[in-house]
């Protein structure tokens, strides 16, 4: 319904468009077009924002050449920004300010005028805010985590339930040290402790980052 009214307004305006399924883009052909409009909210696998992932995996000769715009219709968290920042997107936009400014977007594309508010930070400045290494990106521990049963993610729950294995516990935060850049606890925290302090990120950082993340703590409407 999304992707035929955008597509009716466009056309009313006098743009030529195509409207897709998300897994229908083809790298070879889409970038025939001035830029592309995703609509995020896509449930693949766990993720109900599938279609950042498959944006990612149109490649980067794509994501440069043309740009990539994330439509939403929540205030996504800034997890979500890092994840499209590194798919390759370059806004992000309100469905309700696209609705009103369509027949303008080429314009406002083409002479750079899309509203700061809504242009994404690079992905070192998310990283950093988030509390992350710089190097490293969220694609693997995500694509891993949407795997899972949806009832892993949905409630706020942090200690494995039946649905859970200790071992995905432990290979969710193995990926988030390894490929995301999430750190493992300040060895200051357990500087008096006998325990040793864990060589992995505590599960319930790894776990609330992927609650955000995949779509679960995203509840509130513009």
């Amino acid at each position: 319904m999304i992707r035929a009214g955008l597509r009716g307004v466009l056309t009313e305006a006098g743009a030529a468009c195509w409207s897709e399924p998300i897994e229908g883009l083809d790298p070879t052909i889409v970038t025939v077009w001035d830029y592309v409009l995703v609509w995020i909210r896509s449930s693949r696998g766990s993720d109900r924002y599938g279609a950042i992932s498959r944006v990612a995996e149109l490649g980067q000769d794509v994501t440069t050449a043309i740009p990539i715009i994330a439509v939403h219709g929540v205030n996504v968290a800034p997890v979500v920004r890092l994840r499209l920042a590194e798919a390759g997107f370059r806004y992000l936009v309100p469905h309700n300010w696209l609705s009103g400014n369509l027949p303008k977007l080429s314009d406002l594309l083409s002479t750079a005028n899309i509203p700061i508010r809504f242009h994404l930070e690079s992905p070192l400045a998310l990283r950093e805010s988030l509390g992350l290494h710089l190097d490293g990106e969220l694609a693997e521990l995500v694509d891993t985590a949407a795997t899972l049963p949806a009832s892993v993610w949905r409630n706020q729950r942090t200690s494995t339930g039946p649905e859970l294995a200790r071992a995905n516990v432990n290979l969710l935060r193995a990926i988030a040290l390894r490929s995301s850049g999430v750190p493992a606890p300040d060895f200051a925290k357990y500087a008096t402790s006998m325990r040793r302090p864990p060589e992995l990120p505590e599960w319930p950082r790894v776990r609330e980052l992927l609650r955000h993340g995949l779509g679960y703590a995203d509840t509130t409407a513009i």
